[in-house]
């Protein structure tokens, strides 16, 4: 079995730290966001101005940009 060990000198490397142990709960807040605006797009367009629309899908699509730039992976919803 392949193991990763992450060390960090404490206390000088305390925001990297937090940032590593952190990182599945920064995940959870991507992907809540993206669900967040699939949904309403898909589902409560009626809601909104079709200005506010292409704002929305302006910001998905950033989010799906930054998530294949920084992460890797086409597909926020892939990442678990």
């Amino acid at each position: 079995m392949t193991k990763a060990i992450l060390e960090f000198n404490l206390p000088e490397d305390e925001d990297d730290f937090k940032l590593a142990k952190d990182g599945q709960s920064w995940w959870s807040v991507c992907r809540g966001l993206e669900q967040y605006l699939r949904d309403e797009l898909k589902y409560h367009c009626d809601n909104y101005t079709q200005k506010q629309l292409e704002t929305i899908e302006k910001i998905r699509d950033k989010l799906t940009e930054l998530t294949i730039d920084r992460v890797g992976i086409a597909d926020i919803n892939d990442y678990v």
